[in-house]
């Protein structure tokens, strides 16, 4: 796998998501917590295990809230975090992976 990730993004980047925005959605949930609200770091995505990290991503990309969805941008950002992982050849990962694409 080649290893695409953004070097220059912090570990605890959430992808661009700053943690005002997700307070707000919290907020405008009325302190409830719902799916999608949890937008996992550059490092979580890279290390995570993926029992873990496959519903959290599916939750954000596919459930969010309205000011937390992802754009594609984001996406293809959290595929390159994916590649970079240990276990990118596994078959659980390309299933995120494509999973993610739409596929």
């Amino acid at each position: 796998m080649t290893d695409d990730h953004d070097d220059t993004a912090p570990d605890d980047d959430r992808f661009g998501i700053s943690a005002a925005a997700i307070r707000t959605e919290v907020e405008r949930h009325r302190g409830i917590i719902r799916s999608g609200m949890y937008v996992p770091t550059r490092h979580e995505v890279r290390t995570a295990p993926l029992s873990w990290l496959a519903p959290v991503l599916q939750d954000w990309v596919w459930e969010s809230p309205t000011l937390l969805i992802p754009s594609e941008t984001m996406v293809e950002e959290v595929i390159a975090e994916l590649t970079a992982r240990p276990d990118a050849d596994a078959a659980e990962v390309r299933k995120l992976i494509d999973e993610l694409r739409g596929n």
